[in-house]
């Protein structure tokens, strides 16, 4: 990245929300000049970090809301985005943009965008492709939604954070493609669950089946990652099962409220509700093969290690 050019004015930028994808974006909104400010959250090591690449922290959301003139939310929940975002809404001044990074119902971002035009507060919805590791390389890909306008008002805070930037259309629309894309993601995560499971019941050497699926049209960036992480017993926390479970919900009503019908994406939200009621919510998706194993009387750790073994031998 370029450095940036002391003599253009950029604007103050707010982000709420340092969590996994969160930290990447306030990295690379700071290496490329903004001015940022933060407020605490959980990972306090997250934010000790940013503050020493030249952050400020604020004392309050409100506080934050108050000094922006972009706030930035990068949410995990629906619970925190309705809680979070009617205070930034009241709190930001007229003129100023609220752009949601999160994974959210389209329906509350219209709603949330209606409540910001009576206050002359534009509003973008900008989820991100990719997970974690893109989001610190600053080469996501962003889908943004909203007016020409105010898309290209803050093209230089995109341009910051992310590789690529599409304009999907109007406000809402990014968070509708992001759950089409999701569903898919999240509907491939859990039948390739099943077929590592499946495999490893039946003594199937999972490294090759890793390496068959690779090569064929089962072959998918979803296989190749989930494959990886099950294979080398890699299961840091990138997308945990609670956030899954979140996401294929909001889809399934997506599809509700449209009138569509979501067989696959029924049963993907079932397998994802049925383990973070078993207590693994917090993990991440990569464990779900071993769920299912376990459901089934086998055990997946066992055959990817012997699998992983043989391969060395």
């Amino acid at each position: 990245m370029d450095p940036p050019d002391t003599s253009i004015r950029l604007p103050k930028v707010g982000l709420i929300g340092v969590g996994l994808m969160g930290h990447g974006l306030g990295k690379n909104l700071i290496d490329a000049g903004f001015p940022l400010a933060i407020v605490a959250h959980r990972r306090r090591d997250r934010v000790e970090d940013l503050l020493e690449r030249g952050a400020s922290e604020s004392s309050s959301i409100l506080h934050l809301a108050k000094q922006s003139d972009i706030v930035i939310g990068c949410l995990p929940s629906m619970q925190a985005i309705e809680s979070v975002f009617p205070e930034v809404i009241g709190s930001i001044r007229p003129g100023a943009t609220l752009i949601d990074c999160s994974t959210t119902d389209p329906t509350t971002t219209a709603r949330l965008g209606a409540e910001a035009t009576q206050r002359n507060v534009d509003m973008i919805d900008a989820p991100m492709l990719s997970g974690p590791d893109e989001a610190w390389e600053g080469s996501i890909t962003l889908l943004v939604g909203g007016t020409d306008d105010v898309i290209l008002k803050c093209r230089p805070v995109f341009d910051a954070v992310a590789g690529k930037v599409i304009h999907t259309g109007q406000l809402g629309s990014a968070h509708t493609v992001k759950l089409l894309n999701n569903a898919i993601t999240m509907s491939t995560t859990v039948l390739l669950s099943e077929v590592f499971a499946l495999g490893a019941k039946k003594q199937v050497d999972l490294r090759q089946l890793y390496d068959i699926l690779c090569s064929g049209y089962a072959a998918s960036p979803r296989l190749i990652d989930l494959g990886r992480r099950v294979l080398e017993d890699d299961h840091d926390v990138a997308v945990a099962i609670d956030v899954c479970l979140k996401d294929i919900s909001l889809y399934n009503k997506l599809a509700a409220d449209a009138g569509t019908l979501t067989f696959v994406g029924q049963a993907a939200r079932n397998a994802f509700l049925l383990a973070t009621q078993l207590g693994h919510g917090e993990q991440n998706f990569s464990r779900m093969p071993q769920v299912l194993a376990a459901l089934s009387g086998s055990n997946l750790e066992i055959a990817a290690s012997t699998t992983a073994d043989d391969t060395k031998s």
